[in-house]
């Protein structure tokens, strides 16, 4: 029997903790408004461009605001820093665009979607897995989600307490990264024991990684030559507490206090607006559904942006595919087979899907299902039809039904001409009066139009019915056959040659006119 006094002391301990957990939260909220106004107001003082205001990551303890970072600079582990390579190869020449984003770079995107690190200082795994998977993406076509939780547990780079990107990057070279679904992300520093049996044989790697500019601070322009050279680019900054409230904009620092390193992922940049493109690790209803802008201003200023920034390099052959005939200029003609070629790198799958444009509209799908070729070509044999109409504003268009963002179209316009029907007709003994001698050599010629066939049967007549096969097989393009009459030969003067296409007997052309043979 529990007396009256305990379940007093039991409501009152009750209502106290209640009560302190309310003054808590009171507390921080009070406190993050009074932050998030400072910075409000230091925006507007000092002209800054971007917008602040309460977010998911600025509403949590402070405590608990630091551990979605993570970052451990490589200075602080110069032995893990010796790992960088020399670049495999030069970056781009010349003045890099004055505007670029991996997420719709030629109408593809190749960067995947944002993740969560939630409440572990994982920054340093989430930065480097994005790379490696657009580095996919860019490298062979493989849009993967990989596991994070394998590099925390098992990549000895770090924990949820922090970790360095530079050991992150030298596991992905040497050991890779398994899909999601061999270890999902547990926001703990896990156990590498727990993630599925065999992870180590179904990774993704990069070749190498190397610093960007070989520097520890790299220039703007190295900055954004080797990321339109080498794909997106893990970086690091220092975030200081107006970071948290960034809502949209162009975020340059304004106020606040030194918060830890944080790492993320450069995926674009541009020239007029003068910012980077960054993806962040801190889900999709943070900042610009995940992203956020920053100022070149800030890779000189106490942010540090840039730092550290490293680029990833596989040497496998990009997918691609690049229509090489008809590519603009040439001349078919309905009711004819023309052969349409294609050349292709990488592995941008095992069929294509061919299209007929005109006018930059789809007319028809010539096939929806031929062979990608071996070797880096492929063919396709088109019996254009006799239909078609006419006209110098058609294209073609392949692409891979296995990913079909690797699609290549003519890089101009070709001419179908209209149909005309296969004629074959007999240029010789046409006329009355013509002999021809036995154990002489005479020639037989032929003219035709569009495209009877490639071959030819030549007949010899004599009153009407074939006494003869003079050639079953002959070709047609010389337009002539030099035929021995047979020294044996029967005379007479009722002789005809014949000629018909081996393809369709219905293309077929007799002598207008008798001859003699004697």
């Amino acid at each position: 029997m529990v007396n009256r006094n305990s379940k007093k002391m039991y409501a009152g301990f009750v209502g106290i903790l209640a009560v302190s957990f309310l003054f808590a939260f009171l507390s921080v909220s009070y406190a993050s408004q009074d932050e998030l106004d400072k910075v409000k107001n230091d925006i507007w003082t000092k002209g800054k461009r971007w917008v602040a205001e309460e977010t998911e990551v600025s509403k949590l303890p402070d405590h608990e605001r630091k551990m979605r970072l993570g970052l451990l600079k490589p200075l602080a582990a110069s032995p893990v820093a010796e790992t960088a390579e020399t670049p495999p190869s030069e970056p781009l020449t010349g003045s890099p665009p004055p505007g670029f984003d991996w997420r719709n770079f030629n109408g593809i995107n190749y960067v995947t979607g944002v993740r969560n690190q939630g409440n572990c200082g994982s920054c340093w795994a989430f930065a480097t897995t994005a790379a490696l998977e657009s580095n996919l993406i860019i490298s062979s076509g493989a849009n993967t989600d990989l596991s994070e939780q394998i590099l925390v547990s098992c990549g000895n780079a770090g924990s949820c307490s922090g970790g360095y990107p530079t050991t992150a990057s030298s596991f992905i070279r040497d050991t890779g990264l398994a899909a999601e679904s061999y270890y999902p992300y547990t926001t703990t520093n896990g156990n590498c024991a727990y993630a599925l049996a065999g992870w180590q044989n179904a990774t993704s790697r990069i070749t190498s990684w190397h610093y960007v500019g070989n520097t520890t601070s790299p220039t703007l322009d190295q900055i954004k030559s080797e990321l339109v050279t080498y794909g997106p680019l893990v970086t690091t900054f220092d975030v200081y507490s107006d970071f948290y409230y960034y809502g949209g904009g162009v975020y340059q620092q304004t106020s606040g206090t030194y918060q830890g390193g944080h790492a993320v992922l450069i995926v674009g940049y541009d020239d007029v607006g003068q910012y980077f493109i960054v993806k962040n690790s801190w889900g999709g209803g943070w900042g610009e559904s995940g992203y956020f802008r920053i100022g070149y201003s800030e890779l000189d200023s106490i942010v540090n942006f840039g730092d550290w920034s490293l680029a990833y390099y596989t040497d496998a052959t990009p997918p691609g595919i690049t229509v090489a005939t008809p590519n603009g200029g040439d001349s078919w003609a309905a009711g004819t087979t023309k052969t349409i070629q294609w050349n292709y790198t990488g592995a941008p799958g095992t069929s294509v899907k061919i299209e007929l444009y005109k006018d930059g509209k789809i007319v028809q799908t010539i096939t929806s299902s031929a062979s990608i070729g071996s070797g880096g070509s492929g063919s396709y044999s088109w019996n254009i039809p006799q239909t078609l109409a006419a006209g110098n504003l058609y294209q073609i268009m392949v692409t891979s039904n296995q990913n079909n963002s690797y699609s290549d179209v003519s890089d101009g316009y070709f001419t179908i001409s209209a149909y005309v029907p296969p004629t074959i007709t007999l240029t010789c003994l046409n006329s009355a009066g013509i002999t021809w001698k036995r154990n002489t050599t005479q020639q037989i010629t032929w003219a035709y139009t569009g495209s009877p066939g490639a071959y030819v049967k030549i007949d010899l007549l004599k009153g009407g019915a074939v006494v003869k096969t003079i050639a079953s097989k002959a070709s047609i393009t010389p337009g002539y056959y030099n035929w021995k009459v047979p020294s044996k030969q029967a005379v007479g003067n009722d002789y005809k040659i014949r000629i018909t296409s081996t393809t369709s007997s219905a293309f077929t052309d007799t002598s207008d006119s008798a001859f003699t043979i004697n």
